[in-house]
């Protein structure tokens, strides 16, 4: 619908002082400081801003433009036009981007926002967006444009906001193709921004952001914008007044636009809030004005808390009108009516008018009076009236006379104070007789000239009939009429089907007069292909003069003048004489030779396109031959000569049977010298005539020649032997195979077996073959060439001439296959080689050849590579092509080949073996990607030139003074390339390939004492699974003992994706070390005063990681005892690091940086055979202490531990050491662990008063401060001692309230425990420390009924600060964090189970439900009820309850409503409190999560477990294939590219956590969730979330429901074919129904489901096999995918019924037939049994910002089964389902259908008519009864 609007343009005259705040964006335009052209335009660059140079390189999260639009009043114009305001390009023809254009009309205005991107070089996809804004204000405008993947394909989607709102955004779908032209290296250089004096339009604050503004930015739209003024309270602003109360202006401008209002007031004094539709009704019904405002909404004050005053709001700038105006406008359709003057018509003609309107959608009424058709009156005051609708209206009359009519336009609101607008038109109307001649006849066409389908229109005006006839000029005619219009219109077509010039004549006549016109038609051919060029024999000449054209086409031509040939290039026109089908042409020059391509018009009309080749015939020609008489096996060349031509083919017959034809194309003959053409072998005698035919575009000459070939002469043998290389002498053998004596002069040539005409060597020898040398002679040869060859060995004179041949080889072929890969992987074109290294291990006399990607095949012999010298290149160039190759060693060389167009290009090898086999190499990693340009250095991405790779689990870090990369054996490292660059790393594109160095060959001096080679091998080996081509992967993992001990190299290759040809390559040094060693010995134990033994376990429990079988033997074990505050007197200096330590190029022994006090260590044992020894210093009790004289220290040689009773050891100094210091003798790695050792003070409380154990804690913070390692035992054993009596409490006779009261005072004292251990974490960083502190805190929290919200606050912070200190120890190692993690997931478990209870304790007794209930009882009677009402004013049992109360019904009512409103808020309160300390003890949970992480070595997902949580994490990034599982609940993340995190994929860590409670609920008290909660959550190293919103693919994740509350199985009996019907109602029409039928015997059964719905469930009807609504059939056979047989099962015989499926909330009845059995009786007779299962589920997540359950962006999964629900989304959060079982109730009505046909069955019938007249007889009897109980009850009240 178009809509007249006021509109305005673009100008650029806004003056704007203040600073631009575009933080991360940048400012392409701001009035204040940049100045138009002189044109009025302003011009600004878009090198810098990518997105608007091409969409191509924008980057692919997307991109966002803000500026400010102010839109001039204007006046209405009478014709189209279409203005550019703004444009980043894409209105030019080799453009794409963004553009603004104002479309203006006479009956709408509006502004077109397009977005253009390229399809392909010469088409482009078009999008717009329109948009109606309001006049004279300044706009806040976002566009943002990001790409997007849908099932239309992915292309960019742009999205519009006006003031902060979502506006519309463009239908991906919904296109226009244009065209457009793609150029390489031409793009849009300016983005153009429109507005010379047009003053129309003002921009301003044009800010440009490479990314995707977020909500709260693009909501950031400040108050001057949307100000409209104030003013004061009046009486009828309140029926506006809306019931929420809001702190800020902007929650009421956005509540207001939420109910699609336009103008929001808002009262800063109370939060009062007011919407109305628009501003027309503002200025009807109030006066507002700026000057009214007496204070700012930005900052409240006391004057404005009291002032009564309303702020009015531009709630959106976008309106329904933008012209104001209202209008009504008549004209006539026909235009014979204003042209000819008509005011006449005939009887029964029709007039059509055409009514045109303004404000068409706010039109309420278009009516028209006065005379019209069939409504005519006697009187002529009386008028009819006709509702019409705007457009063309047909009048016409039956009776003569002048006739009138009147028009009249109803508006439904004000527009400039006006109702309505009409206007009035008259047309007389008189009876024409048919005596009027014509008056003309108009003839066009309507298609365009050349095009074989051509169109005609013919007008003529004058009495009916007329007739009019068109001759198309081709012989063909064509007739058209009418009789009842004077004005005549008629349509002609034709389809010609021949090409030429026509004269088209249009004849029209009536009875008084006849009338003829005529046009000229050229009929062309419209597109050209490859069969349409015709290629002709001009001349047989060097030179045309004059010559016959051929065509395939008869043009026919009448006039044949105008006919000429066009030069295409340089205009020149040739005359042309018809002469039939053939054109005689006189050129003005003699052609020249060669190619020319000419164009055949009829004067500037072309018609057909030709190619006209002018070059020699073949002549003169002669074939020769080497010899025309030969025996037979002998071989014969032939070569030609002819006259000079050009391309020329020659095709060879050799006339021999089995030989193939032999082809040559020659480009050029300079003059007659013989051309050899083919060399023909004839092993049969006979006479043989060889043919050879020479052609070109001219014509074909043959010419044959005849040889003969006689009896072969005696034969003989050779035979030579084959050699492995060209250093050894040949032995070669001739042997008469006759013994005829011969004498000669022997040829023996060798040539390639592979190309008989490349001649290697060729000698002459004398040969004797008598028989004193018994026919044979031998002699040796020296070969100088490799591979398969043949000697061919001719001797003797003519007629006597003698051959014979035989192969040989030279070389061995290849065993081992070679090694080739692709050295640099990105070069310049015409620039840089692309260099291939090849490797092989055995073989020798090879070939090679390598394909550069179809461009150019290089083939180099073994002999080139073996004759060139090392390390030095070798150039090869033929003209076009540049190769070079240089030998690096004697079995490796590169070879590289410079590529002149840019590209990405594939390299094969293929290697021909000396036995002519072929072994083709596969190349990993095959392709090398050429790039074109030059890059300035000032503008490179790279100026430091310094590259680096790092890994987290390496063991240094690589610097000039340690330039090689030491990585342990054993973890898994990501190795990430280190580069300073000024360029962004999300514009970065990598490659990447890994080789290993033998260790010979190993450069750096450092390994040298390691290098030895045991075995043959590749000087450096490709690992081909270590590859990536050029894309944006970055990290090249190296797995866990994946790679050997020993010395690699990786080189990298970056570069710009903005600017490809900035790119460098660099090299890294890697070496795999032996990893550190390993041992369980150490962290802490407590021993207890139960005579407990000390098990020191470190002989066992230490390895090497790096292999299975640890030689200990290799390995000192000493043990140092001492008390903890000996430490310092021990070792100088105290400096002593626990952990693993290895040699360095600074310290190659590995010496430490401290010594030991020895003397102050005595010797208490030593184990020679194992290598330890163990000191002690004040760890051991004297003797006399000591109980007894037995050893101190037991040995068990079994286990090799040791062992120490608690009463030896002394630990009156304290915590006990046991520092075990393991070195490797070998290798001088050392590894240093302790082991720290106390004895537990064990408090016990007897006593079961509660007061004394509040004054045992009486002191607890003072002790938390002092001594917290005491204050934490006190309070575990407090903690102990509550849990205990809590216990007992349950089982004792307590009352309700005295349990309530004992709780309370336990709560209090679990309180101040729990702000002890905050203080006592607050002051530790000991991980044992911590370790006791998580377990004394779960004993604290374990009884959720004494945890309220207070407690379990102070619980989430524990959990929180807990996360962050471990978070902070750089030095615990992954099993000590491990453990933390462990004892942290108890706490947290009791935390979020004591606020599960709390969300859910109100839930069946929730206070607004009460309220709801109470209500409904005030509810009015209806009207059908006839009983006497009275209105209430409160719930009927306020007024029963209390005769004598002192207060009203109404007031004790009121008194109890705000009573439960109280508690109300106070629930609602307490969820939100507890949703708020779930998702803080989640965070602290994560936090602890995120550091096990960053410790761990592999990609293997970890998982902890607690009686209530699970939580899981990896390092791996998502791949959509692999899947997470926490507790029972399974993930299955999509590759990370479809999660549109807007972050690189490296280094993600996936984190899930599970819990069995719900903490979450809504506030209005239905949690909408059963079962466990899952939290998904992606992040980076340090923590911080990554944010995952509209994914592409959704995230599968399958809750599990409670065992408790699964769906029960019922099993029903199906007898024969018929119907079983089971009802269900549909509670939201957004839940999913799932019904599960399946055979309950006969696994084969298959039934048909019908299914009928409806909303009135009482009109509903069962489904039969006429009529249903839906039908399917089970068991299904749709494809799965991995999932369980027990889940196929079950899926495949269930019906899944998801919002797109079935048909909303209402009843649905499922009728259940039998469809077929594995049974050969009768279905009708076969009774089957089936189990029928329905429930209905629903997806949701937890909305933080609104604490509600919500359902947007998930839905719920096909594999959704009876024990679990699949929900599929589209974003991470928490995550739960909803679920229950509707009623499958029987269908009374469905059962009284049957009793229709009880007449058919005698014996039913009949026990229903008995069981009917017993029921009567019983009632009678029941009411005499009743009648007799009234009489006795009336006797009883009168006594």
């Amino acid at each position: 619908m178009t809509i007249p609007v006021f509109f305005v343009l673009l100008i650029i005259t806004i003056s704007f002082t203040g600073s631009l705040q575009s933080e991360d964006g940048k400012v392409l335009l701001d009035r204040s400081r940049n100045k138009p052209e002189s044109d009025g335009f302003y011009y600004l660059s878009n090198y810098e801003f990518n997105c608007f140079r091409q969409l191509s390189e924008c980057s692919q999260h997307g991109w966002s433009l803000r500026f400010k639009l102010y839109l001039n009043p204007f006046q209405i114009v009478d014709r189209e036009r279409k203005l550019l305001v703004f444009s980043t390009g894409a209105h030019e023809p080799h453009g794409d981007g963004m553009s603004i254009y104002l479309y203006q009309s006479k009956n709408t205005s509006y502004l077109e926002f397009g977005l253009r991107e390229f399809r392909n070089d010469q088409f482009a996809y078009f999008w717009q967006v329109d948009a109606d804004l309001e006049v004279s204000k300044w706009i806040d405008v976002v566009a943002i444009v990001d790409q997007r993947v849908t099932a239309f394909g992915q292309h960019h989607q742009m999205s519009i906001f006006f003031d902060g709102h979502f506006y519309k955004e463009t239908q991906m779908e919904n296109y226009t193709e244009v065209f457009a032209f793609k150029y390489a290296e031409l793009h849009p250089k300016v983005v153009t921004v429109y507005g010379n004096d047009t003053g129309l339009m003002k921009f301003d604050e044009f800010v440009y952001y490479e990314r995707v503004l977020s909500g709260e930015e693009i909501t950031n739209v400040s108050l001057d914008r949307v100000a409209m003024g104030c003013l004061k309270e009046v009486g009828m602003i309140h029926q506006y007044v809306i019931p929420e109360k809001y702190d800020q202006w902007q929650q009421c401008r956005a509540d207001c636009y939420g109910r699609k209002m336009n103008i929001a007031f808002y009262s800063p004094s109370n939060g009062h809030c007011a919407c109305i539709q628009n501003s027309y009704e503002l200025d009807a019904s109030f006066k507002y004005d700026m000057t009214n405002c007496q204070c700012s909404l930005e900052k409240s004050s006391k004057t404005c808390r009291k002032d009564d005053q309303w702020h009015v709001l531009a709630v959106s700038n976008v309106i329904d009108l933008i012209d104001s105006e209202v209008g009504l406008e008549i004209r006539m359709a026909d235009s014979s009516f204003l042209t000819h003057g008509r005011t006449r018509v005939q009887i029964n003609e029709g007039v059509e008018i055409v009514v045109l309107i303004k404000n068409e959608r706010n039109l309420a009424s278009l009516t028209v009076y006065g005379d019209i058709e069939g409504q005519e009156t006697a009187s002529s005051n009386s008028s009819n009236e006709i509702y019409i609708t705007p457009g063309v209206v047909n009048l016409s009359w039956k009776s003569e006379g002048a006739k009138k009519v009147q028009f009249r336009a109803d508006y439904r609101r004000i527009v400039n104070n006006e109702m309505a607008e009409y206007r009035t038109v008259y047309v007389d109307v008189v009876y024409v007789k048919t005596d009027l001649p014509l008056q003309f006849v108009h003839f066009t066409c309507d298609s365009r000239d050349g095009q074989k389908y051509q169109n005609f229109t013919v007008q003529t005006f004058g009495s009916v009939p007329i007739n009019c006839t068109v001759d198309y000029g081709d012989g063909h005619r064509q007739t058209n009429g009418t009789s009842r219009h004077q004005y005549y219109t008629a349509y002609f077509s034709r389809n010609y089907t021949r090409y030429g010039q026509y004269n088209v004549t249009a004849s029209c006549y009536n009875d008084r007069s006849a009338n003829r016109t005529q046009i000229t038609r050229t009929i062309r051919r419209e597109k050209m292909n490859a069969k349409m060029i015709i290629h002709e024999n001009l001349m047989e000449t060097d030179s045309v003069s004059r010559f016959n054209l051929i065509s395939r086409e008869d043009y026919s031509f009448r006039h044949a003048s105008c006919l000429h040939l066009r030069n295409m290039v340089t205009n020149d026109k040739m005359k042309l004489i018809w002469r039939r089908k053939t054109l005689e042409v006189i050129p003005n020059d003699v052609l020249s030779v060669g190619k020319h391509m000419y164009q055949l018009q009829c004067d500037d009309t072309p018609l057909q396109a030709y190619y006209l080749y002018v070059q020699p015939a073949v002549r003169s020609l002669d074939i020769e031959a080497s010899q025309t008489i030969i025996k037979s096996g002998q071989s014969v060349q032939f070569s030609i000569t002819l006259e000079p031509t050009i391309d020329l083919t020659v095709v060879f017959d050799c006339n021999a049977p089995g030989t193939p034809l032999q082809i040559i194309y020659i480009q050029n003959v300079t003059d007659m010298s013989p051309i050899v053409v083919a060399n023909c072998t004839y092993s049969k005698t006979g006479q043989y005539h060889p043919l050879v035919s020479a052609n070109n575009r001219i014509n074909l000459v043959n010419q044959s020649i005849r040889i003969d070939v006689e009896e072969p002469l005696s034969q003989f043998k050779v035979e030579i032997e084959d050699r492995h290389d060209v250093n050894q002498l040949t032995s070669v053998t001739i042997r008469a195979l006759e013994r005829i004596p011969f004498e000669g002069v022997f040829t023996l040539t060798i040539v390639d077996s592979t190309s008989i005409n490349e001649k290697n060597q060729t000698r002459t020898e004398r040969i004797q073959l008598l028989s004193s040398n018994d026919f044979t002679e031998q002699f040796y040869m020296n070969i100088t060439t490799y591979g398969r060859q043949t000697l061919h060995v001719r001797g003797g004179e003519f007629p006597n001439i003698r051959e014979a041949q035989t192969t040989f080889t030279i070389g061995t072929d290849i065993t081992v296959k070679p090694q080739v890969h692709v050295v640099n992987q990105v070069a310049l074109v015409n620039e840089d080689f692309a260099w291939v290294d090849i490797q092989w291990i055995n073989g020798i006399g090879f070939d090679i050849q390598i394909d550069y990607g179809n461009v150019k095949k290089v083939s180099i012999r073994y002999g080139q590579i073996m004759s060139s010298p090392m390390n030095r290149i070798i150039k090869k160039n033929d003209g076009e092509h540049q190769i070079q190759w240089k030998r690096l060693t004697r079995q490796r060389f590169q070879v590289g080949y410079k590529f002149m167009k840019a590209g990405t290009y594939k390299i094969d090898v293929t290697f021909t073996q000396p036995s002519s086999k072929l072994l083709s190499v596969e190349i990993k990693c095959p392709t090398v990607t050429i790039v074109d340009g030059i890059t300035e250095p000032e503008r490179t991405c790279f100026p430091e030139q310094q590259f680096s790779l790092a890994s987290p689990n390496a063991f240094n870090n690589v610097t000039s003074y340690s330039p090689v990369l030491l990585l342990p054996y054993t973890l898994q490292h990501n190795l990430e390339p280190v580069i300073i660059s000024n360029c962004s790393e999300h514009d970065f594109v990598y490659s990447f390939y890994l080789l290993s160095i033998d260790a010979s060959h190993w450069k750096y001096s450092r390994t040298q004492r390691y290098s030895h080679s045991m075995h043959q091998s590749f000087q450096e080996t490709f690992l081909s699974k270590d590859c990536s081509e050029l894309g944006p992967k970055s990290t090249l993992t190296i797995e866990p003992k994946s790679l050997s001990h020993g010395y690699y190299i990786a080189a990298f290759t970056v570069t710009a994706s903005s600017n490809p040809s900035d790119f460098r390559q660099f090299t890294q040094p890697i070496e795999i070390i032996r990893s550190d060693l390993e041992t369980t010995f150490g962290g802490n134990d407590t021993l207890t005063n139960d005579h407990d033994t000390l098990e020191l376990d470190f002989y066992t429990s230490s390895i090497d990681p790096d292999t299975k079988e640890f030689d200990r033997r290799k390995v000192n074990f000493t043990l140092l005892c001492y008390p903890e505050v000996l430490q310092s007197s021990i070792f100088i200096p105290d400096t002593i690091h626990l952990g693993s330590t290895r040699p360095t190029e600074a310290n190659p022994q590995n010496h430490n940086n401290w010594f030991i006090q020895w003397n102050n260590f005595s010797l208490m044992t030593r184990r020679s055979e194992l290598n330890i020894q163990i000191y002690e210093n004040h760890c051991i009790l004297p003797n006399p202490k000591r109980a007894n004289n037995k050893p101190v220290i037991q040995f068990d040689p079994k286990t090799k531990t040791f062992n120490i009773s608690e009463q030896d050891l002394d630990f009156s100094n304290g915590t006990l050491y046991f520092l075990l210091i393991i070195r490797h003798l070998i290798d001088g790695r050392q590894l240093i662990a302790r082991l720290e050792v106390d004895r537990q003070m064990k408090i016990v409380f007897e006593t079961e008063d509660l007061s004394a154990l509040e004054d045992a804690m009486g002191n607890l913070d003072d002790l938390a401060l002092s001594n917290p390692k005491k204050a934490v035992e006190l309070i575990a054993s407090l903690a102990d001692k509550l849990n205990e009596m809590s216990d007992n409490s349950t089982t004792g006779e307590i009352s309700d309230a005295g349990r309530d009261a004992m709780n309370e005072r336990m709560a209090s004292m679990r309180s101040k425990m729990l702000s002890s251990m905050d203080t006592v974490i607050e002051s530790s960083s000991d991980p044992n420390m911590v370790d006791k502190v998580l377990k004394a805190s779960a004993t604290v929290t374990a009884n959720s009924d004494q945890m309220p919200l207070n407690n379990q606050e102070k619980g989430a912070g524990i959990i929180e600060k807990v996360g962050n200190k471990v978070k902070e120890m750089e030095t615990a190692d992954e099993s000590t964090v491990t453990g933390l993690a462990t004892s942290l997931m108890d706490v947290g478990g009791n935390v979020l189970q004591a606020a599960s209870k709390t969300v859910n304790k109100n839930k069946n007794n929730d206070p607004a439900a009460v309220i709801e209930n109470l209500e409904a009882e005030m509810k009015e009677p209806e009207e059908e009820e006839e009983i006497e009402t009275k209105v209430l004013y409160a719930p009927t049992q306020f007024y029963d309850d209390c005769d004598e109360c002192d207060t009203l019904p109404e007031e004790r009512w009121e008194a109890y409503r705000l009573k439960l409103e109280e508690e109300k808020k106070a629930i609602i309160k307490g969820r939100q409190r507890a949703s708020s300390i779930a998702k803080r003890s989640a965070t602290g949970l994560f936090t602890v999560g995120d550091a096990l992480t960053n410790r761990s070595s592999g990609d293997e997902p970890k998982t902890i477990e607690s009686k209530s949580m699970a939580m899981t994490f990896t390092k791996a990034s998502p791949d959509g294939q692999s899947s997470l599982s926490a507790g029972d609940t399974n993930i299955r993340l999509p590759s990370f590219n479809d999660l549109n995190s807007g972050s690189g994929g490296s280094n993600v860590f996936t984190k899930v956590l599970e819990s069995k409670e719900n903490p979450y609920a809504s506030a209005n008290g239905n949690t909408g969730v059963q079962g466990s909660v899952v939290t998904i959550i992606l992040s980076r190293p340090d923590g911080s979330e990554m944010p995952v919103t509209n994914t592409s693919k959704p995230i599968s994740i399958r809750l599990s429901r409670p065992i408790d509350k699964q769906p029960k199985y019922q099993i029903h009996e199906s007898h024969g074919t018929t119907f079983r019907y089971h009802k269900v109602n549909l509670p939201e029409k957004n839940m999913t129904l799932s019904i599960y039928v399946a055979p309950n015997f006969s696994p084969m059964d298959n039934y048909a489901v019908y299914v009928s719905f409806g909303e009135n469930e009482t009109l509903l009807e069962p489904p039969t096999e006429s009529k249903f609504d839906m039908l399917f059939v089970l068991p299904n056979r749709t494809a799965l995918g991995d999932v369980s047989l027990e889940d196929e099962h079950e899926i495949r015989h269930t019906i899944f019924m998801p919002p797109n499926v079935h048909k909303g909330n209402g009843t649905y009845i499922f009728g259940v037939k039998l469809l077929n059995a594995s049974t050969s009786m009768n279905l009708t007779e076969y009774n089957s049994s089936y189990i029928v299962n329905m429930y209905v589920s629903k997806c949701q997540y937890w909305d933080e910002k609104r604490f509600i359950w919500s359902s947007d962006g998930c839905q719920v999964g096909p594999l959704t089964t009876l024990k679990s629900t699949e929900c599929l989304c589209t974003h991470l959060t928490t995550f739960g389902s909803d679920f229950y079982v509707p009623p499958n109730t029987i269908d009374f009505k469905t059962v009284f259908t049957k009793f229709k046909t009880l007449h058919e069955n005698a014996a039913v019938f009949s026990t229903v008519i008995v069981i009917f007249g017993l029921y009567l007889l019983a009632a009678i009897w029941a009411r005499r009864k009743d009648k007799q109980d009234l009489v006795k009850v009336s006797l009883t009240q009168r006594v």
